[in-house]
């Protein structure tokens, strides 16, 4: 049996952001088999759908940059999966590209880093002075230590070798914004909601609002997207 790999970029935005990785893999499996493609299983007692996600999403966060490879049974043309999938996918979720793979193309577990935006409204206490001197603070800093919790376990961990790039700049009088080069990936990682606890800041408060904006693969200094 042939194997034909599909790559897609999709969105994960609006109330879907508050859905976990798991739940997000139902869907997303839901809708091959609502579009009725050619999706390939793996064999033994309990066949799964060869499908392989990119790093998964914090909760609470947008992004329009998730990547999926989907292994087929036969080729199909991108422009045609994206539209199958979009008839059957949920508000939020929307295939934005798809391209067929070559067998030398890089597998997505290659991505290491991640980009992310966060819109943060203005206050007397929060605004770009005040951010300009909490990251520059932090910046200079050799160790920045958090706490994990893992089920009933926690445990601190160093994130500077993972905050790659951090800075702020003004939106208009309302809202300023933060830009996060992250390192992403089993070589180690952190996330937004961990930086943003070390301006003394929280997702989950009014006013915050964090998106993904990009996936990459960095070697030598440069960064490669794994889609075109």
């Amino acid at each position: 049996m042939h194997n034909h790999r599909v790559r897609a970029q999709y969105t994960k935005v609006g109330d879907l952001r508050f859905i976990s990785h798991l739940d997000l893999t139902r869907l997303i499996e839901r809708g091959i088999n609502r579009a009725r493609l050619p999706i390939t299983y793996s064999e033994g007692f309990h066949p799964m759908p060869k499908i392989v996600y990119g790093p998964a999403l914090a909760l609470g966060i947008n992004s329009k940059v998730e990547l999926v490879d989907f292994s087929l049974t036969e080729p199909i043309i991108p422009e045609k999966f994206m539209e199958k999938m979009n008839q059957v996918l949920p508000a939020g979720c929307r295939v934005e590209k798809a391209q067929q793979l070559s067998l030398s193309a890089p597998p997505l577990a290659v991505i290491n880093r991640a980009a992310y935006q966060v819109r943060i409204r203005v206050s007397p206490e929060i605004n770009y002075a005040t951010l300009s001197k909490l990251i520059l603070d932090i910046l200079e800093k050799e160790t920045l230590l958090v706490l994990r919790q893992k089920k009933r376990r926690k445990r601190e961990v160093d994130i500077r070798p993972y905050l790659l790039d951090l800075s702020v700049k003004n939106v208009d009088l309302k809202q300023v914004e933060l830009f996060m080069l992250l390192a992403a990936g089993s070589d180690g990682a952190t996330n937004p909601k961990e930086v943003l606890g070390l301006l003394n800041l929280d997702l989950t408060q009014p006013g915050i609002l964090a998106e993904r904006t990009g996936l990459f693969f960095e070697q030598e200094g440069q960064l490669f997207t794994l889609i075109d």
